[in-house]
C-alpha cells in the first residue's frame, strides 16, 4: 500500500506517514493502523424463549424490531457472557488514510 500525503500529519513538516514513519510514495508498513482489513464477527448468545416456539417465531420477533429491546437489555446487564468469533477475512487489505 503507497503511503499518500493523507497519511502525513496536517502540522509536520515531515513528508512520511504519521503512523508508520514511511516516506511519501514509499510503502506503509503491515503493522501501520491505516493498513486495515475486513472481518466478519458473529456474536453467539443464549436466550431464554418460549419451549414451544419455533423457529420461524423466533426469527420473527428478533428481526421484527419487538426483541431488539431485549437483546439491548442483555448486553448491557452484568454478568453475562457473550462468545465472540472472528471469521475469515473479508476481501483484500486497503488503506483507511
Amino acid at each position: 500500500m503507497i503511503v499518500t500525503e493523507k497519511a502525513m500529519r496536517p502540522a509536520s513538516p515531515k513528508r512520511c506517514c504519521y503512523y508508520c514513519q514511511q516516506p511519501i510514495g514509499g510503502t506503509h508498513t503491515t503493522d501501520c493502523v491505516l493498513y486495515r482489513r475486513k472481518i466478519t464477527l458473529a456474536i453467539e448468545i443464549e436466550i431464554d424463549v418460549p419451549y414451544n416456539s419455533s423457529a420461524n417465531d423466533v426469527e420473527y420477533y428478533y428481526t421484527d424490531g419487538n426483541g431488539i429491546y431485549e437483546l439491548a437489555r442483555y448486553f448491557v446487564t452484568d454478568g453475562n457472557a457473550w462468545d465472540v468469533k472472528m471469521g475469515d477475512t473479508i476481501g483484500e487489505p486497503f488503506l483507511d488514510e
